[in-house]
């Protein structure tokens, strides 16, 4: 049975182990020698071609759409937005072999050998550009499945860092259920790095005031019962707390202690700052005021079950477009 390499010479088959005793021995690896080139990776001279007609209003536009190969369109806003763009957001195809991803014009199918090495080399030198367009206090979305989520996950630590690796925040898109399949897949992903960590913070929500309520007309307004306990155990707050009301004492939770020191928790009884449950007879808990919240905001949850689902911006899309479904993916 021929093989691979039996076109090479001796010379070559040297170097050829050489370059592959190089690479690393741990991480993501894929056949970057066994795939054709990825042909839209060239070094052409790509410039950008203004169309007067499709433009809003006069210049400068503070919006730009490009239409293009996506490498060249990089490759044309790496000359003009260098190290200078904040926020990058990434639909990649998913790689599902359902026709959603074209490598050098041919569609990629579920039974093609090199199948994730492909996907794999094209998003490779996508992710590279993008790296270099990002401000150093900026930041990268990229939008995934189950089909390529660990491997994504393990080309950006590569790119990017793992250092710099900020969330995987799952978006649950669907409300009904798949009879097609014994599983519904309900949620995708979407990978968040940033180009330098400690230099990105992600904002706070604002504050949901209708969590907050005042049951015990508290002259510092509305207020939630935060929990009273934290992770890991401490013995300088470890020490049980007698409620008043029903004279139980509690300890933490297994594994768990108290957020202050006995000195700080009888402070904190004497100016009505910590609660015994609905009924006054359960578990310390601590209120936390909305006047103390709203400056300081929520932080982003990693799962999203408020943002809408798929089905949802389809028909948002619709109304706008008088019910025709020009984009095909919204």
């Amino acid at each position: 049975m021929p093989s691979q390499y039996d076109h090479l010479d001796r010379d070559a088959l040297i170097r050829l182990l050489k370059r592959r005793d190089a690479e690393r021995q741990l991480g993501l690896v894929w056949d970057r020698d066994e795939i054709e080139a990825d042909a839209a990776v060239n070094d052409d001279y790509v410039a950008l071609s203004l169309d007067t007609g499709l433009s809003h209003g006069a210049a400068s536009w503070p919006n730009l759409i490009i239409e293009g190969d996506n490498f060249d369109a990089l490759r044309a806003l790496r000359m003009t937005h260098r190290g200078a763009i904040r926020c990058i957001y990434i639909d990649p195809p998913y790689n599902t072999g359902n026709r959603d991803f074209v490598y050098n014009d041919c569609f990629v199918d579920k039974t093609h050998r090199y199948r994730h090495s492909l996907w794999l080399e094209f998003m490779y030198r996508r992710l590279q550009l993008a790296k270099e367009l990002l401000a150093d206090d900026g930041v990268i979305f990229v939008s995934i499945d189950d089909n390529e989520l660990f491997r994504l996950g393990m080309l950006m630590d590569r790119v990017f860092g793992e250092q710099n690796f900020v969330a995987n925040f799952i978006w649950n898109h669907r409300k009904s259920s798949q009879n097609d399949t014994d599983v519904s897949l309900a949620h995708n992903y979407t990978l968040c790095y940033a180009r330098t960590r400690d230099r990105f913070s992600l904002n706070p929500l604002p504050v949901d005031a209708d969590k907050f309520n005042n049951t015990d007309g508290d002259q510092r307004g509305p207020w939630v019962a935060d929990p009273f306990d934290a992770p890991n155990i401490r013995k300088n707050l470890t020490y049980p707390i007698k409620n008043p009301k029903s004279g139980k004492e509690f300890l933490p939770p297994q594994g768990r202690h108290w957020r202050f020191t006995e000195d700080r928790y009888l402070e904190a009884l004497k100016e009505g700052r910590i609660v015994f449950g609905k009924h006054g007879t359960g578990k310390p808990q601590y209120k936390h005021f909305l006047f103390e919240a709203a400056g300081k905001g929520e932080n982003i949850f990693t799962i999203w079950n408020d943002v809408g689902t798929a089905t949802e911006a389809t028909k948002e899309l619709m109304a706008i477009f008088d019910g025709d479904k020009d984009v095909q993916y919204p």
